[in-house]
């Protein structure tokens, strides 16, 4: 399994998300160096990343791609732990609390039974003012990342790697509807236009409804224009269902990040297309009103 799917090619200046995962990721490499999780990649983000690149033996370009992002450990979050928590992480939490404090019984949760109550905030209490990161009681990005013992040393062991990278949360993988679902849409599309299509072509009268969309003012508008208006309609509403149907499925079956930005470009041209091709067709059925001859939908 891919430990960071997924993930967006970031440098130096970019901020977000995809930054915290990459400072945990690094944070969790051997011998790394401790980097702020602050999800702004700056010039200690950019040390860090370049001498990773060199031991994967990678172009240390500093650019974190697919091949950077392959070669790194899961950047995922670890959970946060507060008053209320409950688990086997809590409990994982609670030993290693423990273990870490064998001549101050003061400062240890008191029992490992999995409950965060109040003996177990006390002593991750004691753990930040002693690591050095913000007094709260709640085990949060920064306490995970914090150095178990101080003085602080490269390549010492942080609470989140003692406790176990096991339970870090992985996203649920996103819903990828069945190839059935694609080509049931696709099959939908086809119908809808080929619909609109044979209704304009089989009912309407045979005039060439372009020629006289592209007409001026003035225009003589020939017998059956209103019908064939009507009918057009049918049309313009089947092939913009159908450009709607397309590309939905073609996200489904092309799924990815770009297949989804291009499946939302394409529906909003497909929606500005239509309603141009709406507002036409009502400005002529306007134009007919006027010169008092209704169209006379789906009717000769």
């Amino acid at each position: 399994m891919i430990p960071n799917p997924g993930q967006p090619t970031i440098r130096e200046g970019d901020t977000g998300e995809a930054v915290r995962r990459l400072q945990r990721a690094l944070c969790r490499t051997p011998h790394g160096k401790i980097v702020t999780v602050d999800g702004i990649f700056g010039m200690h983000t950019q040390a860090a990343v370049k001498p990773f690149q060199v031991g994967a033996s990678l172009v240390a370009d500093g650019l974190v791609g697919p091949l950077t992002w392959r070669a790194l450990p899961d950047g995922g979050p670890m959970p946060v732990l507060a008053l209320g928590s409950t688990g086997d992480v809590v409990r994982a939490l609670q030993i290693v609390l423990t273990d870490r404090a064998p001549d101050h019984p003061d400062t240890r949760p008191h029992s490992i039974d999995g409950d965060f109550g109040p003996h177990t905030r006390a002593s991750v209490e004691a753990f930040q003012e002693s690591a050095g990161v913000e007094v709260d009681g709640v085990v949060g990005e920064q306490t995970w990342a914090a150095a178990l013992y101080r003085p602080l040393v490269l390549g010492a062991p942080t609470l989140e790697s003692v406790v176990g990278l096991e339970y870090v949360m992985t996203p649920p993988p996103k819903s990828v509807p069945r190839p059935g679902w694609a080509l049931a849409v696709c099959t939908g599309a086809i119908v809808s236009l080929g619909a609109g299509l044979w209704l304009y072509m089989a009912k309407a009268p045979k005039i060439d409804i372009v020629a006289v969309e592209l007409g001026g003012r003035g225009q003589t508008l020939p017998v059956g224009t209103s019908n064939a208006l009507a009918w057009d309609y049918a049309f313009i509403l089947g092939y913009g269902l159908a450009l709607w149907l397309g590309t939905t499925a073609a996200r489904w079956v092309f799924w990815s990040r770009r297949a989804a930005t291009l499946a939302r470009l394409s529906r909003r041209a497909a929606v500005v297309v239509v309603a141009a091709d709406l507002i036409e067709n009502l400005c002529l059925t306007v134009a007919l009103n006027s010169a008092g001859r209704s169209p006379t939908p789906f009717g000769r």
